[in-house]
C-alpha cells in the first residue's frame, strides 16, 4: 500500500504548488488598499545635464515621483525635483489593469543608447509583478509605446 500512497501524495503536493503559481501570476489585480507600483524610467546615455531618470511610486492614495539624473531609480542619487500628488481608487484601478498590457524585453542586440523602462508591484512585502523593457533603435517604439500608455491615467498630472 505504500508505494500506491507516495505518489497520491506527490501529486497533491504538486496540485497545491500550481494553485499557488497561479495565485501569484497576478490573475486579480492588486488592491490599492495593500499595495504599490513603481513605475520607473531611465533615459539614454548623454551628458549628466541632459540625461533624465525617474521613479513614480503609487501607494496609499497618492503617488511621489522622484526625478533627476543618474542615479535617481537606483537610490544613489538624490532626486533634483519630488513631487506628490493625490491617485484615486479609479486611477488605480486603470494602472493594474493595464499591467498584463506590459512587455518585459530586451531591445535590439549591440543597440546603445535606449532608454529603460520598469514596473514593479508589490503587495505587503511580496513582488506580484515586475516587468522592464529596453527600448531602442527600430524597436524603440514598440517597447516604449505599452509602457506610455500604461503611464497615462497619471502622466500629464506629474509632467511625465
Amino acid at each position: 500500500m505504500r508505494p500506491i500512497l507516495v505518489p497520491l501524495i506527490l501529486a497533491a503536493a504538486g496540485a497545491l504548488t500550481l494553485s499557488a503559481c497561479g495565485d501569484d501570476a497576478g490573475s486579480t489585480p492588486p488592491q490599492m488598499s495593500d499595495s504599490q507600483i513603481v513605475y520607473s524610467f531611465i533615459g539614454p546615455s548623454v551628458a549628466p545635464q541632459y540625461h533624465d531618470e525617474y521613479t513614480l511610486t503609487i501607494a496609499d492614495g497618492q503617488g511621489t515621483l522622484r526625478r533627476g539624473t543618474y542615479g535617481v531609480v537606483d537610490g544613489t542619487t538624490e532626486p533634483a525635483s519630488t513631487r506628490t500628488e493625490p491617485v484615486d481608487e479609479a486611477t488605480w484601478d486603470q494602472l493594474a489593469n493595464r499591467l498584463n498590457t506590459l512587455p518585459d524585453t530586451e531591445g535590439e542586440a549591440g543597440c546603445a543608447g535606449g532608454s529603460t523602462f520598469g514596473v514593479t508591484v508589490t503587495t505587503g512585502s511580496r513582488t506580484v509583478h515586475r516587468s522592464s523593457g529596453y527600448a531602442c533603435g527600430s524597436r524603440f517604439d514598440q517597447v516604449a509605446d505599452p509602457y506610455l500608455a500604461f503611464i497615462a491615467p497619471v502622466s500629464e498630472r506629474f509632467g511625465l
